[in-house]
């Protein structure tokens, strides 16, 4: 696979206050407001990755764009987007009632007007959005009741080795065998005077060349609008 431009040519940059193979790495002049919390990888969906994808060219759309090299590369992007938290330990998760179907792992809080709200960027979440919108694009009244004027879903996903991601990788031993990974999905549905709902979120992942995802650092308070 040709890697496209890079997302972000720094990924550090955007992550404040990484931990490195339990090493902490804070940049000057930065305070992070990113969330740790336990997690786990659901290995039943490992074998079916997600690929890029561009979607629609009227009111409703969708693009996926992952960027990586190679074969290992892809795999370990793959595992971190099958990366969720913990139900029970996340602070984020633990006063929201359970969902009915206790196969699926939790990413999501609640709901507005039929659409979920995330609060991890995990593959079951872009596949959700994905099928949202292919599902208001036969039926813009679905799932909620209320007719969208236009919805569109945009995920980016990079990969890099830790040395190259840093600015400045003497600062950190051992980062041979790692790698960072820098997620972001958006939303945006309009339903017309002044209704309709955005947001963004964000994950940075640090992952070994085994599979092993080593720290998640996610933005689940970041807020969603309802216009």
């Amino acid at each position: 696979m040709v890697k496209l431009p890079s997302i972000r040519p720094k990924l550090i940059t955007l992550n404040c206050a990484l931990l490195l193979a339990a090493i902490v790495l804070p940049l000057k002049g930065c305070s992070s407001s990113r969330i740790e919390s336990p997690f786990f990888t659901w290995s039943p969906v490992s074998n079916n990755p997600l690929q890029n994808a561009s979607e629609g060219s009227g009111p409703f759309q969708a693009s996926i764009v992952r960027q990586y090299e190679g074969d290992l590369e892809a795999r370990l992007l793959a595992r971190v987007e099958d990366t969720y938290p913990l139900f029970h330990d996340s602070v984020i998760l633990r006063d929201f009632e359970r969902p009915d179907d206790d196969d699926e792992p939790r990413w999501w809080t609640s709901e507005v007007d039929g659409a979920r709200i995330p609060v991890a960027v995990t593959r079951l979440a872009i596949e959700y959005y994905l099928n949202l919108v292919r599902l208001l694009r036969e039926d813009p009244t679905h799932p909620g009741g209320v007719r969208q004027r236009s919805a569109r879903l945009e995920y980016v996903a990079e990969i890099q080795p830790a040395a190259a991601a840093l600015e400045d990788p003497t600062k950190v031993k051992d980062l041979a065998d790692k790698y960072i990974v820098y997620m972001e999905m958006s939303w945006t549905s309009d339903c017309g005077n002044h209704c309709g709902l955005r947001f963004t979120r964000t994950r940075t992942a640090v992952v070994s060349n085994n599979g092993a995802v080593l720290e998640v650092h996610e933005d689940p308070l970041a807020p969603f609008i309802i216009e």
